[in-house]
């Protein structure tokens, strides 16, 4: 299938062995971008559902996947562990919120709930709330 084969080219070359998307780290806003690329990510694969692709099990032969990359930035938005690019504003944690719950359901792993609980405080996202909640 085309779309499969060039997807999981794309996961390839955008994502690496661990989880780092290295296009979005040269940017002056890496984590928020990276955030972003995630959520990209993320729509990619459920719209791929409806065509019976599924990318959120898809891993590389090497272990690249979206599970990789949410797993890279987790302890960064969590601030367990320092950002080590540029992020030139402030990063807002609760852009992660939406990813950790879609996470959760796809991954089949609860923990990406419960740490979703930890930057929750403010999302007032209709469609979070709707989809999600």
């Amino acid at each position: 299938m085309v779309l499969l084969s060039h997807t999981n080219d794309r996961i390839k070359a955008q994502i690496e062995v661990d989880g780092k998307q290295p296009l979005e780290l040269e940017r002056t806003l890496a984590l928020g971008y990276s955030t972003f690329s995630l959520e990209a990510w993320f729509a990619i694969a459920t719209m791929a559902e409806k065509r019976n692709v599924d990318l959120w099990s898809y891993q590389s032969a090497d272990g690249r996947s979206l599970k990789q990359a949410i797993d890279y930035l987790l302890p960064y938005v969590l601030g367990e562990k320092k950002w080590e690019y540029q992020q030139i504003k402030e990063y807002k944690p609760s852009a992660f919120y939406s990813l950790l719950l879609q996470a959760a359901i796809k991954f089949k792993d609860n923990s990406y709930k419960t740490k979703a609980e930890a930057i929750k405080s403010s999302n007032k996202n209709v469609f979070v709330k709707l989809f999600y909640e």
